[in-house]
């Protein structure tokens, strides 16, 4: 500003007027008389020439990841490698760094560097003096490993950096070989590759400076902005912008090189890349097996884990926020808007399969609150709660109205056990003694509800059930070609396996052939009564006087409080078809209000490489439903699966039969309101 100040001297001698003009003209040279400051040629912000001084740069250079969230080996195609990648990918001890200096209107290099080290294991430069004429650096950060090392560390591992070059492994190379087999059929690569570190910056700006792969990306978008007519900061913003849309990103979260930023949110979008350049694919970033389980995952259920587990979650539900963000914008959905709410598209791999299989046969992601997210179509429904009296215990609900007809559902499992209280039915009190438990991963019921023994679901003793079976006595054949006749008889069950305890092991021996009149003529030895029973009564039929039907539906209160009752087949399947013909799941309680969970067991795993796991059944104990008259087997008990509600076995052996075990199967109870 030296030569502009001095000819503002004039002002001492002229008019003010004229002063002003001088003023005004002289200001448009130096702009290179732009109208507009924002597009002036000049690069930086506090003036119109280069700004000598002296700064200090400190840095650290290498992607940085979330904590708590893992790099798993599996991801690279390298089954087998004994250490999975953990952490963020700083640039190692000893790197050189060098810093440019730029001219401030043209951001083209002046001849002048800097050069520095790595000083440390996290990335972490710093040079306390830089004399500089402009304010303006590139700073490149020259690390390099090989393929191995970079896939190690965190970095890479795709067909750009070959692991190893193949060698024949036949037989006809063993002489060359010296007639020993290798013991391996490659040879590492030992090339050094580069890693593409490096930022362009304005050092008035930062005190701490981030170099990682975005502001790498970031370096010839921002040049070429320059060149164009925008200032340094103008042109900095619209490159990261750029570069986030790119990914499906279309919200600002904030300036590559803060440290502050790549430790929030950009970290995450640091991790996607990271994972797409190892996937080697932009239509495979990695969703498939962390959406199916990461979003079957209830957040109660984390969080009852501790603290690190429930971070893991989280940092991973915000990681794979931003997976699907990019997977949308590579399949060319666009950005999801206020108008495109609830927008649905399919979720398929490139082969056609689907990439999720826990509660439907196909995905898909919806568009909800400006994002795209894992989910389906929101239908319209109620939300509310009812309370139950009987031990005050609160629970959501939820309402649907299907075209005239209202269903009103326990949105939450049943977790009544309460047998000591003064209103309790005296049979309910028997019924449910040692009938009930919680999942091993919820040891007060809170989270998933309770397991109920369907019988006792339905509020019945076995000895109320009046259980009959058929068994098979003889098959008849009229020559040898016949396939015979088979001879049922119809028995009153055993009264020994009205009282058969599932639990107790103690082995029991029973009469295993009887003579004509009666006599037994052999004898073997089960591991417990119930064991015994299970085989002997394989299929059982009801005494079905408990569920008469009523105005053509079965109304059966079971365990469920007042004024509710156990859902029947109607009931299950009017949820079910309604639901599905809207493009909802069930399991899916953002978008149908229902919801639930299968899971059996959750654990964390807080090592070096994290690990959320569950032992989950995809088809898992189902839910307690009032029998059929004309097919009892397939709704004592009901799955969801593949939008309908089902057991599965469809077998005319069962038909209107139930077996014996199924009475003792485990289940939860959602009420639906009379």
């Amino acid at each position: 500003m030296k030569n502009f100040k001095r000819n503002t001297l004039i002002c001492d001698f002229i008019e003010a007027a004229i002063c002003l003009i001088m003023a005004f003209v002289l200001l448009m040279i130096y702009t290179g008389c732009s109208e507009d400051a924002g597009q002036s040629p000049v690069a930086h912000e506090g003036g119109y020439t280069e700004e000598q001084g002296v700064y200090a740069l400190v840095g650290q250079g290498g992607n940085v990841y979330p904590k708590l969230l893992k790099m798993r080996s599996d991801e690279s195609g390298m089954a087998g490698d004994p250490q999975n990648v953990k952490g963020s990918s700083f640039a190692k001890k000893g790197t050189p760094v060098v810093v440019y200096e730029l001219d401030s209107l043209t951001l083209v290099g002046t001849g002048r560097t800097f050069v520095d080290t790595v000083y440390n294991d996290n990335g972490q430069f710093a040079f306390e003096k830089l004399s500089l004429n402009s304010p303006y650096v590139l700073i490149e950060i020259k690390d390099s490993c090989t393929a191995y090392e970079g896939w190690r560390r965190g970095l890479w591992s795709d067909s750009t950096y070959p692991m190893s070059y193949e060698v024949p492994c036949n037989y006809d190379s063993l002489e060359a070989l010296g007639g020993a087999l290798p013991s391996s059929c490659g040879i590492t690569d030992t090339t050094k590759y580069p890693v593409p570190l490096g930022a362009l910056v304005d050092l008035r700006k930062y005190k701490e400076i981030s170099v990682n792969s975005l502001t790498y990306m970031k370096i010839p978008l921002v040049k070429k902005y320059v060149g164009e007519g925008m200032n340094f900061a103008a042109a900095s913003k619209k490159a990261e912008s750029e570069i986030l849309e790119g990914y499906g990103i279309y919200e600002d979260l904030g300036n590559f090189e803060s440290l502050e930023s790549v430790n929030g949110d950009l970290s995450y979008v640091l991790h996607m890349v990271f994972r797409m350049m190892r996937r080697g694919s932009p239509f495979e970033v990695g969703l498939s097996d962390d959406m199916e389980f990461f979003y079957g995952v209830s957040p109660a259920a984390v969080a009852a884990l501790g603290e690190s587990a429930e971070q893991y979650y989280l940092n991973t539900l915000k990681s794979l926020e931003y997976e699907i963000a990019y997977f949308a914008h590579v399949k060319g959905y666009g950005q999801c808007t206020e108008s495109r709410e609830n927008e649905t598209h399919s979720v398929m791999d490139q082969s056609g399969n689907e990439w999720f299989g826990l509660f439907v046969s196909s995905a898909s992601i919806v568009c909800r609150s400006k994002k795209w997210v894992q989910g389906w179509k929101k239908i319209d429904f109620e939300s509310g709660s009812m309370v139950d009296n009987r031990d005050g215990k609160t629970y959501k609900t939820v309402t649907y109205n299907w075209g005239g007809v209202t269903q009103t559902w326990m949105a939450q499992s049943l977790n009544y056990v309460d047998t000591a209280s003064a209103g309790a039915d005296s049979a309910l009190k028997s019924n449910l003694l040692g009938k009930t438990k919680c999942d091993n991963g919820d040891p007060t019921c809170e989270i998933y509800g309770r397991f109920y023994m369907w019988h006792a679901a339905m509020n019945l003793g076995m000895s109320d059930l009046n259980l009959t079976s058929a068994l098979l006595r003889d098959i008849v054949y009229e020559d040898e070609d016949d396939e015979g006749t088979e001879i049922w008889d119809t028995v009153a069950v055993e009264k020994v396996c009205l009282a058969a305890d599932r639990n107790d092991s103690t082995k029991y021996e029973y009469c295993s052939g009887e003579s004509e009149t009666g006599e037994c003529m052999a004898r073997d030895t089960a591991r417990s009564v119930f064991e015994y029973c299970r085989f002997k009564y394989e299929s059982c039929r009801l005494d079905y006087s408990a569920f008469t039907r009523q105005s053509g539906r079965v109304v059966h209160q079971g365990v469920c409080p007042d004024g509710w009752r156990i859902p029947n087949k109607e009931d299950w399947e009017l949820l079910a078809e309604n639901v599905s013909k809207q493009g909802a799941i069930l399991g899916d309680a953002g978008g149908s209000g229902f919801g639930y969970m299968d899971l059996t067991t959750m654990y964390f795993v807080d090592g070096e490489t994290p690990e959320l796991r569950m032992d989950y059944k995809k088809v898992g104990p189902g839910f307690a439903s009032v029998p059929d008259v004309n097919d009892a087997r397939e709704f004592a008990y009901v799955f969801y699966v593949s939008g309908k509600f089902s057991t599965g076995s469809s077998s005319e052996y069962y038909y209107g039969n139930i077996g014996f075990d199924d009475l003792y199967r485990d289940v939860y109870v959602r009420c639906i309101k009379n």
